[in-house]
């Protein structure tokens, strides 16, 4: 079976990934870019299924205390406002995620030395996310130009329709230019 892209996916495909999370990005100076430090990572596994996302950290994920090594219940972080956006890689490098709505679903902890865990394993349900290539480029990018070639084809739009695909030519998008503008699609 050939390696699916990241352009390979639409909105509606289900699909699982093993994944390096982090909590923060690092920054490289020469490209500009931004990416996970592989020093301060947690495996994870995202999986998704039909509107269903689940994201499996092994460990417990703690907001961050004054007094290091020292924690409680209180300091699980139970949702995005605990923490901030989570952001996570494939462990190929091939798809960037960014978590920004999230919520604990369950809470396993386990300090057994046959686990592949030590303090834990958390379940959040994600509720936004996004995928792309790469992470966000410096907060110095004021202008940016976007080509949505065959859009139809990455929301899946004519696959609800009986009779498959229409003519291409019924979904038109003139050239459009956004300045100072933040949009989702």
């Amino acid at each position: 079976m050939a390696k699916k892209k990241f352009i390979d996916y639409d909105m509606r495909d289900s699909f699982e990934f093993p994944l390096f999370l982090s909590d923060k990005l690092s920054f490289d100076e020469n490209t500009q870019i931004k990416y996970i430090d592989r020093n301060d990572i947690y495996p994870a596994m995202i999986k998704k299924t039909n509107n269903d996302v689940t994201l499996s950290i092994s460990t417990v994920l703690e907001k961050k205390s004054g007094i290091p090594g020292y924690s409680t219940s209180d300091d699980i972080v139970i949702d995005q406002s605990d923490i901030g956006p989570l952001y996570a890689t494939t462990w190929d490098g091939g798809i960037q995620f960014v978590f920004l709505q999230f919520s604990l679903d369950n809470l396993t902890h386990s300090n057994y030395y046959n686990t592949a865990s030590y303090n834990g394993v958390s379940n959040f349900r994600v509720t936004e996310y996004s995928l792309s290539s790469q992470f966000l480029l410096s907060e110095l990018v004021y202008f940016a130009e976007i080509y949505l070639d065959y859009i139809q084809d990455w929301f899946s739009v004519f696959s609800i329709l009986p009779k498959g695909k229409p003519e291409e030519s019924i979904v038109t998008i003139n050239r459009l230019t956004y300045k100072d503008v933040n949009f989702d699609l």
